[in-house]
């Protein structure tokens, strides 16, 4: 994929972040994750997020990064994942 549409898709990354619903930002994520080759500002987006909106959370024993976590977790995933899919091939 080109530079513009990976700028004009990371544009549409943070403004999600900060302006739409959390889960928009992770459909938004998880999308460009798949479609762009080392799509590693997934992980900028999460610790942005979580810059924002985080709070210590008792379910993760206090652990206020939980979006990085999770775009962290997905990165690897995605790198994983795309050459054993078959579209990509």
């Amino acid at each position: 994929m080109s530079l513009a549409k990976r700028i004009v898709v990371d544009v549409l990354l943070f403004a999600s972040i900060l302006w739409l619903p959390w889960w928009c930002a992770a459909l938004v994520a998880f999308g460009a994750t798949f479609i762009f080759d080392w799509y590693y500002e997934v992980v900028v987006a999460g610790f942005i997020a979580d810059s924002l909106y985080g709070v210590p959370n008792a379910r993760f024993h206090g652990f206020m990064f939980v979006a990085t976590g999770i775009s962290i977790i997905l990165f690897f995933a995605a790198l994983y994942a795309r050459p054993k899919i078959r579209l990509y091939k």
